[in-house]
């Protein structure tokens, strides 16, 4: 076994009408490819790789550029040869040991090649998959399985990952997106083993949004998102894309993450990594949705598959046009009606000290609702609550709070009040997602289903996985 001395990742540059692969200097002479040193090229297309092998009897010669009082030997590959064991690619990894150079195509071309052949060959076969990442009780992921099922896209959802259990659990007990063969991962991101997760096709994130809102950073007396305790869950999310290659990636998150240095660094790495991104704001009037609630979107779509069209989201019509319509039937005297002397008083001072932090109460005939958060059933000063002719007021309930986002009321089915207002208030406008579902497969799915991968396609795929994982060793 023999030890490699160096490793260039480089590119297959144009000359002259053909492809080149320049390699100067460094280690080439410590290799053994000194100035004058005889060698020969094989270029083996099934393995993808060019060899070149020390040889006295070999047809090439090791040129060189002089450099002070000796030379610096260069290798130039030159031909059409180059084209056809590249298949094209532009960038490819050389690996340098005694005697022997092997270039081959670089691991990220490779890898995004072998995503966007899987994602074909899935779709084709009916099996394409989907993982989420910070899945809270999955609301997204149903969303988003229900918008690909609509326009006849079959899917499952091998995995999703949350660090809450309480929110796992109402995941596994009502959603129906997840299946027996679902696995479920009770992690913080930072933890997470990538290599745990199956590969997927289409991944979706929804990372912690409190660290870029302005409340958020208040609260904790941090002015930049990224010195909140959740900012580091963004290594995790990039170790994983690494590790499932995900030919589509769909983030959701509050309209201040858009521009963060978080954000920035996630689009520059997605797209060094082949992906190509599309941006969007989605609000209730796309979703159809009662309750207003603003998000950001991304979709990271590999680039060599069909893209979307962001400016061709679907949009769907509002259920109720009043809040009276979707309001349960709620007696006089029951114990959810209160006086809420203390948020009365606290409005009047906040008044008084020139805070901008109003009340927002709503009766029968209110056509919309304020976003609902996580933490709704505090009973907090800025979000919506119902008050009725006699200044008795309360919360909406968990079945009003699916209403108002259009989340299927079978997903708090047997949950308390507190976790399932918290699953929901951070969860989407169920609309957005089904858009996005939909928007995914009638752009990049379609389309391919009437491309079937070719024996070439599966015989490259099998290259490419195995270049991969395969050790840097020499035998």
């Amino acid at each position: 076994m023999c030890k490699f001395l160096q490793h260039t990742y480089t590119k297959v540059a144009p000359h002259r009408g053909k492809k080149r692969i320049w390699l100067q200097g460094l280690r080439l002479a410590e290799a053994g490819f000194e100035k004058g040193a005889s060698y020969r090229i094989d270029y083996d297309m099934e393995q993808g790789f060019i060899e070149l092998i020390l040889d006295d009897s070999g047809d090439r010669r090791v040129s060189g550029k002089k450099n002070g009082e000796g030379f610096q030997p260069i290798i130039d590959i030159c031909n059409a040869d180059v084209v056809d064991v590249t298949q094209g690619e532009e960038r490819v990894r050389v690996d340098f040991a005694k005697g022997y150079i092997r270039v081959s195509i670089h691991h990220q071309v490779s890898k995004q090649r072998e995503r966007e052949l899987r994602f074909a060959r899935n779709l084709n076969t009916g099996e394409l998959t989907e993982g989420t990442l910070c899945a809270g009780i999955g609301v997204a992921t149903a969303a988003v399985h229900q918008g690909l099922s609509e326009q006849g896209i079959t899917s499952t959802v091998s995995w999703i990952v949350d660090r809450e259990r309480r929110y796992l659990q109402v995941a596994c007990d009502n959603n129906s997106a997840l299946d027996g063969d679902t696995v479920l991962f009770e992690a913080t991101l930072e933890e997470l083993e990538p290599e745990l997760l199956s590969p997927v096709d289409v991944m979706q994130v929804s990372l912690p949004c409190t660290l870029h809102s302005k409340s958020g950073k208040a609260k904790v007396k941090r002015s930049v998102a990224e010195a909140h305790d959740d900012a580091t869950s963004v290594f995790g999310f990039l170790r994983v894309i690494e590790a499932v290659n995900p030919g589509v990636i769909i983030s959701e998150n509050i309209v201040d993450a858009r521009h963060s240095a978080t954000f920035v660094l996630i689009k520059g790495m997605l797209e060094l990594l082949g992906y190509r991104i599309h941006e969007f704001v989605l609000d209730s009037e796309q979703a159809g949705s009662f309750e207003q609630r603003t998000r950001y979107w991304f979709i990271a779509v590999s680039s060599g598959l069909p893209q979307v069209d962001a400016s061709q989201i679907p949009a769907f019509k509002r259920k109720y046009l009043t809040l009276g319509q979707l309001l349960e039937p709620v007696a006089i005297d029951d114990s959810s009606w209160s006086d809420n002397t203390y948020l009365k008083t606290k409005a009047e001072q906040d008044e008084l000290a020139g805070k901008n932090f109003k009340r927002h109460l709503v009766n029968d005939d209110s056509t919309y609702v304020k976003c609902m958060g996580r933490f709704y059933w505090k009973k907090r000063s800025t979000e919506s609550m119902l008050v009725r002719e006699d200044g008795q007021e309360r919360l909406l309930s968990p079945v009003e709070h699916c209403r108002v986002k259009d989340i299927p009321e079978s997903f708090i089915q047997g949950v308390s009040s507190t976790t399932a207002h918290e699953g929901l208030g951070q969860s989407i406008l169920y609309g957005q997602g089904r858009g996005i579902g939909q928007l995914v497969a009638r752009d990049v799915c379609l389309p391919l289903l009437l491309k079937k991968p070719t024996p070439k396609d599966v015989t490259d795929m099998y290259i490419m996985v195995n270049e991969s994982a395969r050790q840097l060793t020499f035998l």
